[in-house]
């Protein structure tokens, strides 16, 4: 859901409110000028004047002037009806605009007269007809909109959100209630992050002895236990993680990030115990430019860690102690996107692979210094790839392996007198690219953009097979980006592998056995929209840019149900499920497609074209589940009977529906556009004054930011993206553009209300959904790819 304003909430009452908005039409802008207008344009512009006046229904400083302009118009008639100006005559125009200005648009201001805020006519600027014509039609378009300004005080209020004014309905039990500003006695507990970076990083997942599998997503570095499925984290990151390293032998993790805005949030390499979860040590901070995307512990040296990072479009390497956190030696690389780092475990060397890049660097000292000297490789007479993606060493000799562009894996002699290719192994090559080298004592595993995992002796021949149902190759289906081996008690398995893939998939390996299971059901594109189940507390239909309706156990984290919207369809930016099981998916296209329960296979049941032109921007269901609401982007609601499939009415909001809210019995919409509330009578198939309410309606969500009962999450930083109400509790969470959540009590009336928050997001929350039974929060980050479980609990149980 995009945002709906800046920040800030106040809220008056109807009855005091100051309701003027710079982005009108004002009064002297619609003056007419003296000449070259002819007599139907004249006719023309009377006639729309009242239209006008209902546009600036709540503005009465300027009424005053509008009110002196239909004079000065019906003057300006009269003159050429007796023919004092000389103009042709014309048909005039038959159309009889709506008129909806009740007595209260008429009050004048106790100081000032007409004459002294209206000038004279011959001194007015020149407006066209055109543009006023432009402004009469806009109102037409949206006429269906009722506004009410004689609306009793206690029963409606006006909020302020970034200068534009909407009016909200006061449920009656909270009439005269005083506003809470209290911390909710609940928080949130991260439970579990299903997402994987592997689309963005690379050598980004590793294994513990401890059966941990260490990776990164989001601003989070997790740690999955693949016996029980649970999960840890590391969360003192306050930016995206790009790369994470594990060491050789202390139960240490090095992990990268990208810089903030700010000193605390600048790019650094944070030295942490994966067993712990304690930092040991914060390096480069404030010196690491916009941000590290490589790291390799030192073998020979364990207190050495080598970096990669990029500043002001340079790619530089430094050699730190992580011990003292003091850095060693740096080195301009240059122009230069480098993919791969690690440390040679026999010699004192570092080898780096990138873009035409393959360089072995000499570590030595010079007067008492740390020196780097670079020696570029030479792949002739074999093919020089593009790039080289990936490093390895063997563990007994220490010779030198690379993967590269052309699906070649390279065997590297000794430097005499420089380092040269002595042997191309042609491994992933349809289509071409190794992106992954892992070695054990046993053999080694390549991985590739061929979806191909592929199982090596020492003798770099395909691993020989021992008996029936051995393989050597394996078929995942999807370019391979990493490749960790489970530990054991002998070291590195050569058959047991943890495999993340492009889409951001994590799965487990079995090389002997070829079985293959899904450990994190990554998102291959950013996430769109999520709705949680009505009844099945475990289950979430989340959408993505990769065009995948996915229903997934937030308990087990299976896939359920997947299915893919056809491209000419459009993205699905939109979706609901009902209290039916039923989905219904809007998409850019206009098309709603409602799918049928997954309990009956998911097929799709219906296409409705909705608006083809202007594209579907939200869905949702009745309580009943008997009728569905969809809103598009140039701001009409259209409802629809689920069960006949046939449209029951199209009703203008003036601006985009984001967001909505039914009453109980269904029969009461609530809308929120991009800059106000509205009311629709799905009985009556139009949109209503607050006053026509009934005084005890009731809404079974809040899912409209600029509600009465969600005003005070406003008067925090960010701009709002998503707001929710607990089913069980009385309480409130609100997310917002910077990747913050927020837990409030409900209803939050105040811009000092105090929350339970929490920011691992990185970038904004593009969904903010409750659970069925209110134990769980999810939330979808719009940029980094990742859902995220909260568990909703009592502060007194965390304590």
């Amino acid at each position: 859901m995009a945002g709906v304003g800046g920040q800030g909430a106040t809220t008056t009452t109807a009855a005091s409110a100051s309701s003027h908005n710079a982005g009108e039409v004002s009064s002297t802008q619609l003056a007419p000028s003296t000449g070259n207008i002819r007599t139907d344009q004249l006719q023309h512009l009377l006639s729309v004047v009242p239209s006008l006046q209902a546009q600036v229904n709540e503005q009465a400083g300027w009424i005053q002037r509008l009110e002196a302009l239909v004079v000065q118009l019906s003057t300006r008639v009269t003159e050429l009806e007796e023919g004092q100006v000389q103009q042709p005559q014309r048909g005039k125009s038959t159309r009889q605009p709506r008129s909806t200005v009740t007595a209260s648009h008429l009050k004048k201001k106790e100081s000032g007269s007409t004459s002294q805020l209206f000038p004279r006519a011959a001194s007015l600027p020149h407006i066209s007809v055109q543009a006023v014509t432009a402004a009469a039609e806009k109102q037409e378009r949206i006429r269906s909109i009722a506004f009410d300004d004689t609306e009793e005080s206690s029963r409606c209020a006006v909020h302020k959100f970034n200068g534009v004014e909407t009016k909200t309905f006061v449920p009656a039990s909270l009439r005269g209630q005083g506003p809470e500003t209290k911390a909710p006695d609940s928080t949130l507990q991260l439970r579990s992050a299903l997402g994987y970076q592997g689309k963005r990083c690379r050598d980004n997942v590793h294994c513990t002895i401890g059966n941990e599998v260490i990776f990164n997503t989001s601003s989070l570095v997790v740690l999955h236990d693949l016996a029980t499925q649970q999960q840890r984290f590391y969360a003192e990151h306050l930016q995206e993680v790009k790369c994470v390293e594990l060491h050789p032998v202390e139960p240490l993790v090095a992990s990268g990030q990208v810089g903030g805005r700010t000193d605390v949030s600048c790019a650094q390499i944070r030295v942490w115990n994966h067993t712990t979860l304690q930092t040991v040590a914060v390096l480069g901070r404030g010196c690491l430019g916009n941000n590290v995307y490589a790291l390799a512990f030192g073998t020979r040296e364990p207190d050495w860690i080598a970096s990669i990072h990029e500043s002001r479009k340079q790619t530089w390497l430094t050699i730190w102690n992580w011990q003292t956190s003091n850095s060693l030696v740096q080195h301009k690389i240059g122009d230069v996107t480098i993919f791969a780092l690690k440390f040679d475990p026999v010699k004192p060397t570092l080898v780096t692979g990138g873009k035409g890049h393959c360089t072995f660097w000499t570590i030595g000292t010079r007067q008492d210094a740390m020196t780097l000297t670079p020696k570029s490789a030479l792949f002739h007479p074999h093919p020089q790839p593009r790039a080289v993606l990936c490093i390895a060493f063997s563990p007994a000799t220490g010779r030198t392996m690379t993967g590269d562009s052309t699906g070649n894996i390279c065997v590297w002699s000794l430097p005499v007198p420089t380092y040269q290719a002595e042997r191309c192994i042609a491994a992933h090559t349809d289509p071409a690219g190794v992106f992954s080298l892992q070695t054990t004592s046993y053999g080694f595993v390549s991985g590739g953009k061929d979806g191909v995992i592929k199982v090596w002796s020492w003798e770099f021949q395909l691993f020989p097979l021992s008996g029936e149902g051995d393989v050597n190759t394996i078929q995942l289906g999807e370019s391979i980006r990493c490749i960790a081996c489970v530990q054991t008690e002998l070291g590195p398995s050569l058959s047991q592998l943890v495999v993340g893939t492009q889409t951001n998939m994590l799965q487990f390996v079995d090389a002997g056995t070829a079985a293959v299971e899904r450990i994190i059901n990554g998102n291959g594109g950013d996430f769109l929209c999520m709705a949680a189940h009505p009844t099945e507390p475990n289950i979430v239909c989340v959408s993505s840019t990769t065009s995948h309706i996915t229903f997934l156990d937030i308990d087990t984290q299976d896939v359920l149900f997947q299915t893919l919207i056809h491209e000419d369809d459009g993205l699905p930016v939109a979706i609901a499920v009902s209290i039916k099981g039923e989905v219904a998916v809007g998409t850019e296209s206009g098309i709603v497609i409602v799918l049928d329960s997954i309990s009956f296979g998911g097929k799709a049941k219906a296409r409705l074209l909705v608006d083809a032109e202007h594209g579907v921007g939200h869905v949702s269901f009745s309580p009943s589940g008997d009728m569905l609401a969809c809103g598009t982007k140039n701001g009409n609601v259209h409802l629809y009977n689920i069960t006949t499939h046939d449209e029951l009415a199209s009703i203008s909001c003036g601006k985009q529906p984001h967001s909505s809210d039914w009453s109980e019995t269904g029969q009461i919409l609530r809308i929120n556009t991009t800059n106000r509330l509205l009311y629709i009578d799905t009985v009556e198939k139009q949109t209503i004054k607050i006053s026509e309410l009934d005084d005890n309606v009731s809404f079974v969500s809040s899912t409209c930011p600029m509600s009465y009962e969600t005003q005070g999450v406003w008067d925090h930083s960010g701009v709002v993206t998503a707001v929710c109400r607990s089913p069980t509790e009385p309480l409130l969470a609100a997310a917002n553009d910077q990747g913050q959540i927020s837990l409030y009590r409900y209803p939050c009336l105040s811009g000092k209300a105090e929350a339970r928050m929490q920011m691992l997001h990185t970038g904004g929350v593009a969904s903010l959904v409750f659970s069925c039974d209110g134990r769980v929060l999810l939330s979808a980050g719009d940029a980094d790819n990742t859902l995220m479980v909260w568990t909703v609990s009592s502060v007194q149980s965390v304590l």
